[in-house]
């Protein structure tokens, strides 16, 4: 059993190395192709890999969440404590600014640029209740039917939805630390309220569906997942 200092870590680290993908891959990708499709598509399989990697290999010990949605979902569900739950948050969040601030760094970029717009609208509120939505029904019902196969069916959601919705964030630490970054994955600070809420919105509505359709069968305590 891993003590709760070890699963934080695990937590900071997956999201750290999630957001510096996702950042990272939108620059170099940029830099390269000046195609905005190639970029999109390129930077959906970089991160559908880096999420199969991650739950691989951090599921064992913090159930590999990289996401404050899942973790508010389980820790609803009673698989953890509040106390735990609230040790996991601080993690991802503390890891995705990080992410951001050491790939910034390494692209020779300022450490931090804001987005001083705010470009989101009807349609991006709705993708992102849609995305966070599907996010939480493909982990739980994966975690309760398909756990052998949780890690490649949660990379397959995340690469579908990165390269298909118009807003896929569906990860409020991921959302507040991309509004410290204006490249191409950044997000302008004053949509960051308007993002988070829509994720709100998508975690009460996969959960409704849930008890609605799906019961309140047990989750698998191993039940994980990640997203951008």
């Amino acid at each position: 059993m891993y003590n709760l200092s070890r699963q934080a870590f695990c937590e900071f680290l997956g999201t750290f190395l999630l957001v510096a993908t996702i950042v990272g891959s939108g620059i170099a990708a940029e830099r390269l192709s000046a195609e905005r499709n190639l970029t999109i598509f390129a930077s959906a399989a970089v991160t559908g890999a880096i999420v199969f990697v991650l739950v691989t290999l951090f599921k064992p010990i913090s159930g590999a969440h990289l996401n404050p949605a899942i973790t508010v979902v389980i820790a609803l569900k009673r698989i953890m404590p509040l106390r735990n739950a609230g040790m996991y948050i601080l993690a991802q969040t503390f890891g995705a600014v990080g992410g951001v601030i050491v790939t910034r760094w390494m692209f020779g970029l300022p450490l931090t640029g804001i987005v001083d717009a705010n470009v989101a609208d009807a349609v991006v509120w709705g993708s992102e209740a849609l995305a966070t939505c599907g996010l939480i029904l493909t982990v739980i019902l994966a975690g309760r039917y398909a756990e052998k196969s949780l890690a490649v069916i949660v990379a397959a959601y995340v690469f579908a939805t990165f390269y298909a919705l118009p807003s896929s964030v569906a990860n409020p630490a991921a959302t507040v630390a991309r509004s410290l970054t204006d490249t191409r994955f950044g997000i302008g600070w004053y949509d960051v309220v308007d993002l988070v809420t829509m994720q709100v919105a998508g975690v009460a509505g996969a959960i409704a569906v849930l008890r609605s359709w799906f019961g309140r069968a047990p989750v698998s305590r191993s039940t994980t997942t990640s997203v951008c």
